[in-house]
């Protein structure tokens, strides 16, 4: 009996751990985690600023960032995937598709994310948008890009090279003590706790949006239909304070 007892134990921890090290938080971790240290390795130090995990100030609350690489080449924004299989996708879609066998599953384009982020950082440093440059990286080794990808979408086995490919001097040396400042003061605030408070902040706002009000002003969301481009006749939810609020959510 008592050995019967142990191994109940014994095999709902193995599916505790196994629930645990498939959640899709610990999964982008440690996709997050292989491209810091690559950054670190293989991006020289003396012309290469890398910081991980940034916790973004912004109007609407925060935001946050994988991944910022500063240097006199630009300031390199990356928004980290750890996804496998074949990954299907272009810029102007709302959502992309991974493949895995027969599995197709969809998730939020990644670069309309890292638009985002762009924005808030460049807002937050008070420099011009132009010097950002939005980069994603899936992480994962099996990830294969499928569709013609835009030239800033990567995997974890070329992105270096895309960022050194980078060689025209666009910061200043006065410009980057300054933003160096700024990230690094930034990098120090980013604790644990301000970054449960922006997984909080971000629950609210998808409970908002789920009830029908807008979270970003209060006004309810009422259901509309793109009517030009690629995306003609798709349903979404926009803020009836429209043009005066921009909030959307697809549908």
């Amino acid at each position: 009996m008592n050995n019967f007892i142990v191994a109940i134990v014994v095999l709902a921890a193995l599916y505790l751990l196994k629930f645990y090290l498939t959640s899709p938080s610990v999964i982008g971790a440690r996709g997050e985690k292989k491209v810091a240290t690559k950054n670190r390795k293989w991006l020289n130090s003396d012309v290469y600023q890398s910081f991980d995990d940034l916790v973004v100030p912004t109007d609407e609350g925060t935001t946050q960032i994988d991944h910022v690489i500063l240097s006199k080449f630009g300031i390199f924004v990356l928004e980290t995937k750890h996804y496998q299989g074949w990954i299907f996708g272009n810029a102007n879609q709302p959502y992309w598709t991974q493949k895995i066998y027969k599995k197709s599953s969809k998730f939020q384009n990644p670069l309309r994310q890292n638009y985002k982020h762009v924005k808030a950082l460049s807002e937050y440093l008070g420099v011009s948008g132009s010097l950002l440059k939005s980069v994603v990286v899936f992480s994962a080794r099996d990830c294969e890009l499928k569709s013609d990808m835009p030239s800033n979408v990567r995997t974890v086995s070329d992105y270096i090279e895309y960022i050194r490919g980078f060689t025209q001097a666009v910061v200043s040396d006065e410009d980057m003590a300054e933003i160096k400042s700024k990230l690094t003061s930034l990098s120090l605030s980013s604790t644990k706790e301000s970054k449960r408070d922006h997984l909080d902040n971000l629950r609210k706002k998808d409970a908002l949006a789920a009830s029908g009000v807008c979270p970003r002003c209060g006004g309810d969301l009422v259901k509309r239909a793109v009517r030009n481009g690629i995306n003609q006749g798709r349903s979404f939810l926009g803020c009836e304070n429209f043009p005066k609020c921009r909030f959307t959510k697809s549908l």
